[in-house]
């Protein structure tokens, strides 16, 4: 019987060569010996596709598993990241292996198949570069050792130099894969992140946390206040008194006051702000207004309060310094409720001190020279003996002042704040420097300060973040305008006197009733912000107003809620402001307690403000029950960031490696070769004639077996059974 072959081509003999040899392909002689059988022409056309295609995938198929391999554990790994994305890493939990485990084993998979990939055309692309004119023998040795790594890779590219081709791609790819896996495992990272907390989530901890939701409810609020009434009338008739004051054109006009200072019932809360507020020992930290929050990492929007503001300005270019002599009275005598007083004979006077007692100086007929720091504009100044302090210590009478102070609740009879509509009172004072109370300087080298500061009624916009149980308050905005519709009364009278007190919130001890003050937020900052400010009008009620009047009064000795006839007489300027002075050993200076606390203060400007923000904390704390701003609460969470730009680099090597691998198949497909790639069996099938193995051989024994490698050019050429590496004779250029 007659053995028909499958082809009597050469070529398509040598296409059906498998890569390690296994079948011996058919003798060429009994080729063409054997008879041909012509097939159908349809029929051949489809099984001669067919069988391309077949052969196709035995030669290739391996290669392109790994490159599919590839590209799935790639796409895999994407979709896993893009999934996992700002997504807690505590989801990882349950499961066996976690998301850096996941991502390590796609990547290494997609890193080990595209490498395989390579490597196998590496391997064929030695052939495929010796198919076509002659190159040097070394170019076969460097395209093996490409195939097995990155340091044959470039010794490949040096070939590739001479020689520009595709094939530079794959080496670059190769070595470009030792970077494969860092890149992808940089592409993830770990940072905290805070997640809103929906009701039923906030129940919970709020009942896990020490009973806070018996005590304060479920809902993370902080305190904040849209009207403020913080005390109210007692409800006793008191009569109605006629009221004195300066009129137009040197008159006298007068009001009817039907109320009086001492109706007021105060709050204990608002005294205790203010008498904290002077302390020395208070610090701001612990002015924080009331909030709840369980978790203790909340946030708020951003919301508007009343609030009490403070601002200080600095009044130096005011101060006016003046010198003299002095010499004291020669006689004392004791009378009056003070003990002790100066008995001044004719040509005598005061000392010019701004503590001129008796009980301080006691140097009867001495001369002493002073100096004296003044503001004329306010009448208020402050002078001590020249030299160093005479006060060792506050038990013993000096004649020392370390603070002069005015105090005002009319804004006319400020220098910086005549225009402040909701002022409640400004403190203008001059203050010794500390180097000469700490006995450092003399007085005629010590610095005076001199500030004018302002307590006044606000709406500050508040920015409240509670973090790690820390609250982190910000003011975005404040203001301070005055509705002028507001705190008034219709009677013509009561308009006059406010006009005469420069519209003062301040009306003395004998009052009329007026509307609340409001405070309004400017018609443009509120159409610019109104979803976020939500409300344009804030009030204050009258009886409020009167109760922090007596409190800050009678802390700077002004008493104002006695019934006393000779107190309800005094005339309001009498009240509005008064001056003093610190430590006021001996001068009989009425009880001034807030004054101590100012004395006693390293830095009025900062107890100031501190005076503002227990206030604030007082008028905010009160609503927190009644009309609180409710927040949410938050907690942290470790999520996973995908830093996507790390995957630019792997992806690029893939889809590198996957053109180089189907420019590979496709070179070989067009030169008709056979896919031998790495096979040594196939290498040795192709082995050069006798004498260039000789010098090969040869070379290698002298050690020059590189030198004679880039000699010898070689090309792949068919002989009679198969293909063959030859040597080319004519001179060629060396590498």
């Amino acid at each position: 019987m007659d053995e028909t072959p499958e082809s009597t081509n050469a070529s398509d003999h040598m296409a059906t060569l498998q890569p390690l040899l296994e079948a011996e392909p058919p003798s060429s002689a009994s080729s063409q010996n054997a008879p041909t059988e012509k097939p159908d022409k349809t029929s051949g056309k489809e099984g001669k596709a067919s069988s391309k295609w077949l052969l196709f995938l035995a030669q290739w198929g391996l290669e392109i598993t790994a490159l599919a391999l590839s590209l799935i554990a790639f796409g895999l790994m994407i979709c896993l990241l893009f999934h996992s994305a700002d997504e807690p890493i505590s989801k990882w939990n349950k499961t066996y292996i976690s998301l850096n485990t996941a991502v390590s084993i796609l990547a290494g998979t997609s890193r080990a198949c595209l490498a395989f990939a390579i490597s196998m055309c590496l391997s064929q692309d030695k052939w495929n570069w010796l198919s076509g004119a002659a190159q040097p023998l070394v170019d076969f040795d460097r395209f093996d050792a490409a195939s097995r790594g990155a340091w044959g890779s470039l010794r490949l590219l040096r070939s590739c130099v001479r020689r520009p081709h595709w094939t530079s791609m794959g080496a670059l790819t190769a070595i470009a894969l030792l970077a494969f896996e860092p890149f992808t495992q940089a592409v993830l990272a770990i940072e905290g992140k805070e997640v809103t907390l929906n009701h039923l989530e906030y129940t919970k901890a709020a009942h896990s946390s020490n009973g806070l939701l018996g005590t304060s409810g479920n809902v993370v609020k902080i305190g904040r206040s849209t009207r403020l009434d913080g005390a109210s009338w007692d409800g006793a008739s008191t009569g109605v008194s006629a009221v004195p004051f300066p009129g137009p054109n040197n008159t006298t006009m007068e009001f009817m006051a039907r109320r009086f200072s001492f109706n007021i019932q105060e709050d204990m809360g608002m005294k205790a702000a203010i008498w904290n507020g002077f302390s020395p020992f208070t610090a701001p930290q612990n002015l924080r207004p009331a909030f709840a929050c369980a978790t203790g990492n909340c946030t708020w929007p951003i919301f508007s309060s009343i609030a009490v503001c403070s601002k200080c300005r600095d009044m130096s270019k005011y101060v006016t310094k003046s010198t003299g002599p002095v010499k004291f009275p020669s006689k004392i005598y004791n009378s009056g409720a003070h003990g002790q007083e100066w008995m001044l004979e004719p040509g005598e006077s005061l000392p010019g001190v701004s503590n001129p007692s008796p009980h301080a100086d006691l140097r009867n007929g001495r001369n002493f020279t002073f100096i004296k720091h003044e503001i004329p504009q306010l009448n208020l100044s402050i002078s001590n003996y020249n030299g160093s302090p005479h006060c060792q210590d506050l038990f013993q009478q000096c004649p020392d002042t370390y603070l002069s102070a005015r105090v005002t609740t009319n804004p006319g009879q400020t220098l910086g704040f005549r225009n402040l509509s909701t002022l409640v009172m400004a403190i203008q004072y001059l203050a010794s420097n500390e180097t000469w109370l700490d006995n450092r300087t003399t007085w005629e080298n010590t610095r005076v300060s001199a500030r004018e500061c302002a307590l006044s009624f606000c709406v500050n916009q508040y920015h409240d973040v509670l973090s790690q149980g820390v609250l982190q308050e910000a003011v975005a905005s404040s203001w301070m305008d005055r509705e002028p519709d507001s705190y008034t009364n219709n009677d013509k009278d009561v308009k006059a006197f406010m006009k005469y007190t420069n519209h003062s919130l301040d009306m003395g001890t004998q009052l009329a009733k007026l509307s609340d003050l409001q405070i309004k937020i400017p018609y443009g900052d509120y159409k610019r912000q109104a979803p976020i400010l939500r409300q344009q009008y804030f009030n204050i009620t009258h009886p409020t107003i009167i109760a922090l009047y007596n409190v800050l009064s009678d802390g700077f000795g002004i008493i104002r809620n006695s019934n006393d006839i000779k107190d309800l007489s005094r005339p309001y300027s009498d009240v509005s402001t008064t001056k003093l002075i610190y430590p006021a050993l001996g001068v009989g200076q009425p009880n001034a307690g807030l004054m101590s606390g100012l004395g006693q203060s390293r830095d009025i400007t900062s107890t100031i403000n501190n005076v503002a923000l227990s206030l604030t904390k007082w008028i905010r704390d009160r609503e927190l029950e009644t009309s609180p701003m409710k927040g949410n609460a938050t907690r942290m969470v470790i999520i996973t960031r995908v830093r996507w730009n790390y995957l630019w680099f792997p992806g690029a090597s893939l889809i590198s490696g996957i053109a180089f691998a189907i420019l590979c198949m496709w070179e070989t497909q067009k030169l008709k070769n056979p896919a031998l790639k790495d096979s040594i069996l196939a290498a040795l099938a192709c082995a050069p004639d006798e004498g260039l193995r000789l010098r090969l051989k040869q070379a290698a024994a002298n050690g020059k077996l590189q030198e004679i490698g880039r000699k010898v050019e070689v090309c792949w050429e068919e002989d009679d059974e198969f293909v063959q590496l030859k040597e080319k004779n004519d001179d060629q250029p060396s590498v």
